[in-house]
């Protein structure tokens, strides 16, 4: 009589099932070097059924695992059979507390997630919590694939729960995660991290990115923000802001690094060409609003300028002159062509927009200050993939962080494609833009980071920062910045340094430069690139940063 119903009741009794986790999937650098590790680590439990003596079972918890007993005490309030006490305990801990053999505290082998090069990388690969679920970062984007799938081991035992020798045993593997084989290069985020962070401390800024990429593919190489954080104690971090990839998720005015593609536009449409020449004064006015350059002119200088000259020199009013040639609608889209107010789509969890107001929203001045980088906000990302179409022929490129995934149940590896967005502007427009900008290092504004026998495209940006509440600027406050592609020739590699606030010296060329050319002599040394230009050199210079002097008080 009724079969069914006491089958279950009697399996639900006799059998038993333990679930077997799975170990989460470890991240590595395009070289294979480790990012992020599972590590075997110990957790202890409370089963208070089993305790007897509470103020001495809370006595001896409490030296065994340097715990307070306030904690412990706490912990046993809870109405419970089972009580985790403690998570991730080290090997040492679990042997001294097994030996005291503590009557109700058990212990779970579990799997502890580790950074094993500390801050390195640790706004791209993010961290996970007590419970090995991903929140930030690459742990967060790709939980799922990273975490696996548990598997379970179903016994027969007897009604106490004792396995039964001769009962019934089936098993169910896990599967396991997912490895992540990066685009990021060990030692080149090594290098940037701790270049940017030397030129922060020199300038006493306050925060700053650093973005490496190959043009070529949207590889990102590198990607350092400061300050940074380490991804094993993140729960120590005073301040959450400094979780976030800055990268990737905070926007400032880019200043005259937005010149290079409001002068690209212009070109494409054959408004002008690199040898037209404009007549340019020194300051106009727009509805009220003075214009003017950053630099005076020399005595007797010219005021007829070619549009080579006016980005080379990266003067303001010419830039504004030729964007009310190409008008308002025209630079709109080719803004959103290469970008602009858009999500680059980057393997990153709170990438922001960036700032461009729809076009019925703009006042009579802001086609004039949008065109030299003013009133509109970008992301150090959005940015350098913008460039960086500039230097792959014109073609936009989707940026990427993940280069494989590598499967352990099947050995496989899925490669993540490159993706193309859009044509921008003509390889023969791209080709132009680039030929000024290699002149700006050459002749212009950006002569600090030369290196001797290479071509180097690049712009300087010098911005005033806008205040809080976005009713103008603040005073003495600037976001200096400086990309570059190199080489110039045939062009491999971008990089983008961004430095907010910086005090004494504020100059793109002087503040964000320098990091540049440390890291373009890096990159030569690291993959190798020969030169490009003659005479070629014996030796590679350096100008190494210098510190800032320690002075009483400082």
């Amino acid at each position: 009589m009724k079969h069914d119903y006491y089958k279950e009741k009697s399996n639900n009794q006799l059998l038993r099932i333990f679930p077997i986790h799975p170990n989460r999937g470890a991240i590595f650098d395009r070289n294979q070097v480790p990012l992020a590790m599972a590590a075997r680590s110990y957790s202890a439990y409370i089963m208070p059924t089993n305790i007897e003596d509470k103020q001495a079972f809370i006595r001896k918890v409490s030296r065994v695992l340097g715990m307070s007993k306030e904690s412990i005490e706490k912990k046993l309030t809870i109405d419970s059979p089972f009580i985790w006490l403690k998570k991730h305990m080290s090997e040492n801990m679990h042997q001294n507390a097994l030996k005291k053999s503590i009557k109700g505290l058990g212990f779970m082998e579990e799997t502890k997630r580790i950074y094993p090069n500390n801050s390195l990388g640790a706004h791209v690969l993010g961290f996970v919590g007590d419970y090995n679920q991903g929140l930030g970062g690459l742990e967060y984007l790709y939980e799922k694939e990273l975490k696996g799938n548990s598997g379970k081991m179903i016994l027969e035992g007897d009604p106490r729960g004792r396995q039964m020798i001769t009962g019934y045993r089936e098993v169910e593997e896990p599967q396991h995660g997912v490895n992540i084989i990066t685009t990021l290069d060990y030692f080149l985020q090594h290098r940037a991290q701790s270049i940017l962070q030397q030129q922060i401390d020199r300038y006493l800024a306050e925060r700053g990115s650093v973005i490496i990429l190959d043009v070529r593919n949207g590889e990102v190489i590198a990607m350092a923000n400061s300050p940074s954080f380490n991804p094993n104690s993140w729960q120590k971090q005073p301040i959450w802001s400094t979780l976030r990839n800055s990268s990737v998720s905070d926007m400032y005015e880019p200043g005259s690094t937005f010149k290079v593609l409001t002068i690209a536009a212009a070109i494409n449409e054959n408004i002008v060409e690199a040898d037209t020449v404009i007549t340019v004064p020194e300051q106009i006015f727009r509805y009220r609003r003075k214009i003017r350059e950053a630099h005076k002119r020399k005595d007797g200088e010219s005021d007829q300028k070619t549009v080579h000259e006016i980005l080379r020199d990266s003067l303001n009013v010419g830039t504004t002159l030729i964007a009310e040639k190409l008008g308002e609608k025209m630079f709109f889209k080719y803004m959103q062509d290469f970008g602009m107010g858009k999500l680059t789509g980057i393997e990153a969890p709170g990438e922001a927009k960036g700032i461009l107001r729809p076009l019925k929203n703009w006042s009579g001045v802001d086609l004039a200050m949008h065109s030299f980088g003013q009133a509109v906000a970008v992301t150090p990302i959005q940015l350098a993939m913008a460039i960086g179409a500039i230097a792959n022929e014109g073609t936009l490129l989707k940026p990427k962080v993940v280069r494989y995934l590598s499967f352990w149940e099947n050995m496989t590896i899925q490669a993540i494609p490159k993706t193309k967005i859009r044509q921008v502007v003509a390889p023969k427009t791209a080709r132009q833009i680039l030929s000024i900008m290699t002149d700006v290092v050459d002749n212009g504004t950006a002569q600090i980071v030369k290196i001797p026998g290479y071509s180097i495209a690049g712009k300087t940006g010098t911005a005033q920062k806008p205040k809080a509440n976005a009713l103008g600027y603040e005073k003495d406050k600037y976001i200096s910045s400086f990309v570059g592609v190199f080489p110039a020739s045939q062009p491999q590699f971008l990089i983008l340094v961004m430095i907010d606030s910086p005090q004494e010296k504020y100059y793109g060329s002087t503040v964000a430069g320098p990091v540049f050319r440390e890291l373009a002599l890096d990159m030569i040394s690291r993959y190798n690139i020969p030169p490009d230009r003659k005479p070629y050199p014996n030796v590679l210079k350096r100008r190494p940063i210098q510190k800032r002097p320690i002075v009483k008080n400082d």
